[in-house]
């Protein structure tokens, strides 16, 4: 599990800015973890009908403590990742 944080910036009335912290909250194990993780960033509209943005976001087992048998490592807890990235967004039209 990843554990995610959002800081949201309007820059201009159709454009928002997007401070994405992940942080990874989960045991890493070699034995069953590939070296590298990809996880999906996508952001919806307010009724799920439309993606906004998407991009791959990876997590290497680099950025892991291994534990001291060598195989299993624990993701940690204050190692966090910040993605930046803006998302057009269109006013509604009157009814």
């Amino acid at each position: 599990k990843l554990l995610l944080n959002a800081h949201i910036l309007p820059v201009t009335r159709s454009l928002l800015k997007i401070d994405l912290s992940i942080t990874p909250d989960f045991e890493y194990d070699s034995q069953v973890h590939e070296p590298s993780m990809l996880f999906w960033i996508i952001v919806e509209d307010v009724d799920g009908e439309k993606i906004l943005h998407h991009e791959p976001f990876t997590l290497n087992s680099s950025r892991m403590v291994h534990g001291t048998d060598g195989k299993s490592a624990t993701a940690l807890a204050n190692d966090e990742t910040i993605v930046n990235f803006t998302v057009p967004i269109h006013d509604p039209l009157p009814t």
